[in-house]
């Protein structure tokens, strides 16, 4: 068996808080001769892990399929000392792969205890966002600016590693080598990736808003502690979103018509069809009985001419609706509206949230 090590320094990376964190992590990928275990066979291990100032990268590669079950002992041994396992769609291969390997040799899944952690899984919800549609690694990498010098896939691969096996050529084993410390390099450089869904979380903060001439609501935000690797616009419903390096801008287009006020408890009040609008009882009984009617919940309103923003929930008020049934809220887009920041505040995170659920 093969053991190559390799340093990578902190400062080439942007390590995002939760993975330098003191929970000890292990990141890895494994390289097999193809995809279902019973007809393949595991052939290289890579691990990562961070040591000081530096991530420290061990591969284990088998010389002949027989150091199968070495490999997956050495990879027990090493893990054992860690909490967490992060990789890349490995929940779909990786982790159910080796699963069927350590049962097959009857040792013991030690990889069960730890918790996982995939990558794939997590950027999943940013595919619309970053327009990536099949989701690669290597998509993502050149998204973020990290080109490999290793132009194989994992099934050219395969053919180089058989061809080692049978002559020893130390270019080949160059090549194993470099693809799997890529995938594992890579991973390393796609982790800023996740500090988008931090915005959408809503881990920002107001830093200003004002309306223009249009009655549009530009909403300016700041990111606490962390950055964004690339700045992106994307639009969607009334909202524009616009993230820099270190903050954003959300703007809400507003539109001009007609809204409705609804009352609640309908029964207190009378609607007037000639004039389209419900009034309280304790004025409507001097109306006469044949210019009114008992209201319903879905006339039970009053008429507002004028400009208005829309709203995820009942926010910002007054709130106001295009009929009963509308899922959207709107309020009037007034000055009056940017008095309370704290309202504000909620709005906007609110928007941003809704904004994540939609990129799923």
């Amino acid at each position: 068996m093969i053991v190559n090590k390799k340093s990578i320094s902190m400062q080439t990376l942007y390590i995002p808080a939760e993975f330098r964190s003191d929970i000890p992590t292990l990141f890895f990928d494994i390289e097999t001769t193809g995809l279902y275990w019973k007809h393949s066979y595991l052939y290289e291990i890579g691990v990562a892990a961070l040591e000081g100032d530096a991530f420290l990268l061990t591969q284990y590669l088998a010389e002949k399929p027989s150091e199968e079950e070495m490999l997956l002992q050495e990879f027990a041994a090493v893990s054992a000392s860690y909490e967490r396992l992060v990789h890349y769609n490995g929940d779909s291969f990786d982790l159910p792969y080796l699963a069927h390997k350590y049962a097959f040799y009857e040792m013991e899944n030690c990889l069960k205890r730890l918790e996982s952690i995939d990558l794939y899984r997590r950027i999943r919800p940013l595919k619309n966002l970053i327009n990536i549609s099949q989701l690669k690694q290597k998509d993502v990498e050149i998204f973020l600016n990290f080109y490999r010098e290793d132009p194989f896939s994992g099934g050219e691969l395969v053919k180089i590693y058989q061809d080692y096996l049978l002559t020893a050529d130390e270019h080949l084993l160059q090549c194993l080598l470099l693809h799997n410390a890529e995938d594992l390099e890579g991973m390393l450089h796609i982790l800023p990736i996740l500090e988008y869904l931090r915005v959408f979380a809503g881990e920002v903060t107001l830093a200003g808003a004002h309306l223009d001439a249009d009655r549009n609501l530009h909403l300016s935000f700041t990111y606490p502690g962390y950055t964004i690797p690339q700045p992106l616009e994307t639009s969607y419903e009334s909202y524009h979103l616009r993230l820099g390096e270190k903050g954003g801008e959300l703007t809400v287009h507003a539109q001009k018509g007609v809204r409705k006020l609804f009352y609640p408890n309908c029964r207190d009040y009378f609607y007037l069809p000639l004039e389209d609008c419900a009034i309280h009882k304790s004025v409507g009984i001097y109306v006469d009985k044949e210019y009114r009617q008992q209201a319903k919940a879905s006339n039970c309103y009053q008429k507002v001419e004028g400009v208005f923003l829309p709203q995820p929930s009942k926010i910002l008020s007054p709130v106001l609706k295009k009929d009963h049934r509308d899922k959207t809220y709107w309020t009037p887009a007034t000055e009056e509206l940017l008095k309370d920041t704290e309202k504000l505040k909620e709005y906007m995170l609110a928007v941003l949230k809704g904004a994540g659920a939609l990129n799923n």
